[in-house]
């Protein structure tokens, strides 16, 4: 075996390690929030047109 025994199923719930405090979480909120404008920016100037399922898509990977 190359990889190594890999369980099957599902990954055991992880909501209980997400850390929402901190110095840098305001930062993080701020940097997402202009990349999403920026990008908006870039659309809106150059014409394009953005599917909003395959954005939705692109957001939640």
């Amino acid at each position: 075996m190359a990889i190594g025994y890999l369980p099957k199923g599902l990954n055991p719930p992880s909501v209980n390690m997400l850390y929402f405090h901190g110095s840098y979480l305001a930062l993080a909120i701020k940097i997402g929030i202009e990349g999403i404008a920026g990008g908006r920016t870039f659309t809106t100037l150059n014409n394009y047109q953005v599917d909003g399922i395959k954005k939705c898509g692109l957001l939640a990977s």
